[in-house]
């Protein structure tokens, strides 16, 4: 027998994730899968600042009537997305106000010049909904030259992105590998001469 419209509604409403769920994804969930370490240098570097969930949220119903949520068809981006709490916000918004899972992220755009910024804001909106890869592959979208340099053509991933893509990935892990060396290497020499100075001390008394 064929399902009717209504069926197929709630069949819907019933795979996606509920608002809790989705929000507890987002705030801790996610980080098990991506959490990134930012030293002061990498900060000072890209200049990431990063607004909490609840201010982005507070702020977003400030700007926009109730309504502007309920539409699934505005488009809705961040030029400096980060880790997207500007658009996790304006999902959790949208599903706060009637839209599922799948209709709050399809038309949220980002871009970031920090490809695992780009992971952690993809994990995050997919809430592990592995079907809906392809639509945040598609429209959260790392660039090395920024938004500014950036055509603004959101198209579906290709085999020369991803490979581009992995190998930021890479490279990336290499700095994070040869950063937590060098800080070992630092606690090493500090420790060492922090006990020699301390059998200087001893002896001179």
């Amino acid at each position: 027998m064929r399902p009717n419209f209504t069926d197929s509604l709630m069949l819907k409403n019933q795979l996606s994730p509920t608002y809790d769920e989705f929000y507890d994804w987002v705030t801790s969930g996610y980080k098990a899968k991506i959490n990134i370490h930012r030293s002061k240098g990498r900060v000072v570097e890209t200049n990431e600042i990063f607004t909490s969930l609840d201010i982005v949220m507070y702020g977003l119903e400030l700007a926009y009537p109730t309504e502007f949520f309920k539409d699934p068809t505005i488009l809705y981006s961040d030029n400096c997305v980060g880790e997207g709490a500007w658009l996790v916000g304006m999902a959790l918004l949208r599903m706060k106000n009637g839209l599922t899972h799948e209709e709050a992220i399809n038309n949220l755009r980002g871009i970031d010049i920090m490809i695992d910024n780009i992971d952690a804001c993809r994990e995050r909106l997919l809430c592990n909904k592995e079907k809906l890869r392809p639509i945040v592959e598609q429209n959260i979208y790392h660039h090395s030259k920024g938004a500014l340099k950036f055509s603004y053509n959101f198209c579906p991933m290709t085999i020369t992105r991803r490979t581009r893509e992995d190998k930021l990935r890479k490279k990336l892990e290499k700095e994070k590998l040869k950063a937590q060396k060098a800080t070992q290497e630092k606690q090493n020499f500090e420790r060492v001469f922090n006990v020699k100075d301390s059998k200087k001390k001893s002896t001179n008394r």
